[in-house]
């Protein structure tokens, strides 16, 4: 099913609509083509809106409030997890400034004061 998401200037998702959804703002036509549907969409919400349509099944994680990366297909959050982490926009994934290691028989953590990767020992 398609989605018709409006974006702001970056990137980030501020609306989706359903197929369904759009039908309140588009004259009583039946099977409009998308760009006339975007055409209604822009005069209800601001000519200069910015709006993509999307096939729901191809987005990973796609909810309001994340940043859509139309080359990837994915959304991704908003907020980084730790104020520390920056934005691959290459990947569209959160980054901390350190490289998390690599040993995957263990569990770590991040430790955002200490800007660094700590070993989870899990009591039990």
């Amino acid at each position: 099913m398609k989605k018709f998401l409006k974006l702001n200037e970056n990137n980030v998702v501020e609306i989706i609509f359903s197929e369904d959804d759009v039908k309140d703002f588009l004259p009583e036509e039946e099977n409009l083509p998308d760009d006339i549907i975007v055409f209604y969409l822009r005069i209800n919400f601001g000519y200069d809106s910015i709006w993509k349509i999307v096939n729901e099944n191809d987005i990973y994680d796609l909810k309001v409030g994340c940043i859509y990366f139309e080359d990837l297909r994915k959304c991704t959050s908003y907020n980084p997890p730790y104020p520390s982490w920056h934005l691959n926009s290459e990947l569209g994934e959160w980054e901390p400034p350190v490289q998390k290691p690599t040993d995957n028989s263990c569990h770590y953590e991040w430790n955002e004061d200490e800007q660094e990767w700590v070993l989870f020992i899990s009591e039990k």
